[in-house]
């Protein structure tokens, strides 16, 4: 899976070591894309004149002439498929049949020093992984139909009795995400229409009133999800989040009561805080005095949420491609050496230490704990 934190063509822009066709830089009224083959209504391979070509950066046209072609762009996965390392296009049959005898045309970017895509990428995407653990932090793009948030399922907390209310989750912060019922859905229902399920992750638990339900899959409108055991009413609000208490004593298997937000607890999405309610100050639920998980008892309050920040900050786009760029030139160093080359210059490794140590102090989470 791709990063989100930056692209490969950010980064060969970043190292200046991206070269486009049409060239930008030839001095000429006319900068023409390239040529690929011309068609035979047989042939399906081609080969553009570079190889390591960057991901998302090309387009394949066909046409009698280049003016012509421009006009008629080629469908990836319809009509072509492409090996971007090797510059390798395949045609499908639709594609053969659309081409016939026509010329292929092709404008790309590629890697002008020998970086194939996947292996840009492999190195985002440790990159990404490197930076989250460091700051104990996540970002990805809030608007997507399914973000890319962390989940934490049945994460464990230790009882806090009844006068510590306040628990924290492990992780923060908590997107605001939410949907609501499209209609009243009755007791054994394995579908839930809802609004929208946009926000939400791929698979994972609902939290819909005092039930938590399972989903294995969505799409826009609609959750598949084990058999409901509680009748809930058109409006009624959905969650990715659930969490769960239990009153059992120590040395015995919890038992656990879902909580309702609102009546039953109050979440701060920010900090992470899940406020129990009070029981001494209610007298009319009998429920709610007895849902206090008692003192030091482990794995007596259950919490099971998406966290991660709804946007991605260009200083983190920044600290990506710079740690990036830094791996890259360890392997140049590598490289130099292992040939011979005394003239390479180590001490440029570090050119960006300070930036990106600073950076990672600045977006740290500093985790919030519940303690006894």
């Amino acid at each position: 899976m791709a990063t989100e934190y930056a692209t490969t063509d950010q980064l060969n822009e970043f190292m200046v070591m991206k070269a486009e066709i049409p060239n930008p830089a030839i001095v000429s009224d006319t900068r023409l894309v390239e040529e690929v083959g011309t068609g035979t209504g047989v042939a399906t391979t081609f080969y553009l004149d570079h190889g390591f070509v960057i991901a998302s950066s090309y387009t394949l046209y066909y046409g009698a002439t280049e003016e012509a072609s421009l006009a008629q762009p080629l469908t990836e996965t319809t009509h072509y498929t492409i090996d971007a390392d090797l510059g390798k296009i395949t045609l499908t049959g639709a594609g053969v049949t659309l081409v016939a005898t026509n010329k292929i045309y092709a404008a790309y970017s590629y890697n002008s020093i020998g970086f194939k895509d996947t292996e840009l990428q492999v190195v985002l995407n440790r990159m990404e992984d490197v930076i989250d653990k460091s700051t104990r932090n996540h970002w990805t793009d809030g608007t997507a139909a399914t973000p890319n948030y962390n989940q934490l399922l049945d994460e464990k907390a230790i009882g806090q009795g009844l006068y510590k209310r306040d628990y924290f989750t492990a992780q923060r912060p908590l997107p605001d995400v939410s949907t609501t019922l499209n209609g009243a859905e009755a007791i054994g229902q394995t579908e839930l229409t809802v609004v929208s399920t946009t926000g939400f992750p791929s698979t994972g638990y609902l939290g819909i009133g005092i039930e938590k339900i399972t989903y294995a899959s969505k799409t826009d409108t609609v959750f598949t999800v084990t058999a409901t055991t509680i009748a809930h009413a058109d409006g009624a609000k959905v969650l990715p989040y659930v969490f769960e208490a239990s009153n059992t004593v120590e040395g015995t298997d919890p038992s656990w009561t879902i909580l309702e937000e609102d009546a039953d607890y109050d979440l701060d999405l920010y900090t992470g805080k899940v406020r129990l309610m009070s029981s001494q100050f209610n007298v009319t639920d009998a429920q709610a005095f007895d849902l206090q998980p008692p003192t030091k008892v482990p794995n007596r309050f259950r919490l099971s949420y998406i966290w991660g920040s709804d946007s991605i900050p260009g200083d983190i786009t920044q600290l990506t491609l710079m740690m990036a760029a830094k791996d890259l030139i360890h392997r140049a160093v590598r490289k130099a050496h292992s040939q011979g080359m005394n003239n390479f210059e180590p001490g440029m490794i570090d050119v960006d230490y300070s930036w990106i140590e600073n950076t990672i102090k600045s977006y740290k989470n500093m985790r919030a704990g519940t303690t006894n």
